[in-house]
């Protein structure tokens, strides 16, 4: 998703706000989503290439970033890449992806009135069936579940 997009989709989600409460409530889950995104990419003993990977995935939340394709953009042979991951993160590198994805949804459901189907595209996924499957195997309940249990 483009700085843009994201920009537009909060300011969308403040818009829709009645009450000052409601704005402190989001507000306060964004800045501690941000804080949690910037403790994890600095956990000591990361190595600078898993901080960039995991920097760069939640900067490009949107999007696709497969293990490859990112192995590339650090320089770095797949395997080794992989294998640098899993024991720094103990994740491999699309078990981190899909979590920040998941953890995205989880947010966007409590904090704002997007369709699954809008969020699932949000998060770069073009099959909400897809999108739906790993949420529920994320957090043992579908997105529809979820939402109603806040």
């Amino acid at each position: 998703m483009k700085k843009t997009e994201l920009y537009e989709m909060h300011q969308r989600s403040i818009r829709e706000f009645e009450t000052l409460d409601q704005l402190m409530e989001w507000l306060e889950g964004f800045l501690k989503e941000k804080v949690l995104m910037l403790s994890s990419m600095w956990k000591q003993n990361v190595r600078k290439e898993v901080a960039e990977a995991k920097r760069y995935v939640m900067n490009h939340i949107g999007e696709k970033v497969g293990m490859e394709e990112m192995a590339n953009r650090l320089g770095l042979n797949p395997t080794h890449f992989s294998r640098l991951f899993k024991l720094d993160t103990g994740l491999t590198f699309i078990e981190f992806v899909t979590r920040i994805k998941m953890e995205r949804a989880q947010d966007l459901l409590n904090q704002s009135n997007l369709t699954i189907v809008d969020i699932a595209e949000q998060l770069g996924y073009d099959n909400a069936s897809y999108f739906i499957k790993l949420f529920r195997n994320f957090s043992g309940m579908t997105p529809a579940e979820f939402r109603k249990s806040i």
